[in-house]
């Protein structure tokens, strides 16, 4: 079974972000489409996935939570709610 392993959470450079945004970092394409599939997004959804590599923040993908979060089912029992 793969697992994802978050290494940070920080906040977004602003509160803004309409949709939920997965950020390639890497060539590690399989760590992309673990995440893409565990939020139910496909990796050629070019709104919600994009390719800017970053090595330097040592993640293979970042992910930015959009207003949208509520949506992804999965996620909701670990959210806290207001």
């Amino acid at each position: 079974m793969n697992k994802l392993d978050v290494v940070r959470a920080d906040n977004a450079e602003n509160h803004e972000y309409q949709k939920t945004i997965i950020i390639q970092r890497n060539e590690k394409i399989n760590s992309l489409n673990m995440v893409t599939k565990s939020f139910g997004i496909l990796n050629t959804d070019k709104e919600r996935v994009k390719i800017i590599p970053d090595e330097t923040l040592g993640v293979d993908v970042t992910i930015i939570l959009g207003k949208d979060y509520r949506s992804f089912l999965p996620f909701n029992d670990f959210i806290e709610t207001e």
